[in-house]
């Protein structure tokens, strides 16, 4: 998990700009792939590069599920209000990755 700062930022609140990257055996060479932490009511934005062979679905559980080609990079943004333990993955027709979001 990259975190980088450039685009724009969030006039209310703070915002968490990080990036992940897939390939067919995980995120940034991690499977699961690395744990976000956030605390409740931040912005999320992620920078989902899918270097995997195959469109793959970008999901963040309960919130929203968006596809990404292969070879593409998505940026998707996502305001946590509620505190708890989710899932984040990346799926296709063969495989599902994942990994694990903690809202404080």
């Amino acid at each position: 998990m990259t975190e980088w700062t450039e685009g724009a930022a969030d006039a209310i609140g703070s915002v968490l700009r990080i990036e992940l990257v897939a390939t067919e055996h995980g995120f940034n060479d991690m499977t699961p792939g690395p744990t976000i932490e956030v605390n409740a009511g931040e912005t999320l934005i992620v920078r989902f590069v899918n270097q995997r062979s195959r469109p793959s679905c970008f999901c963040l559980a309960g919130l929203r599920c968006t596809v990404t080609p292969a070879g593409e990079t998505g940026e998707y943004s996502f305001v946590l209000s509620e505190p708890g333990e989710f899932r984040y993955c990346i799926c296709d027709d063969a495989s599902c990755l994942y990994g694990v979001l903690r809202v404080l």
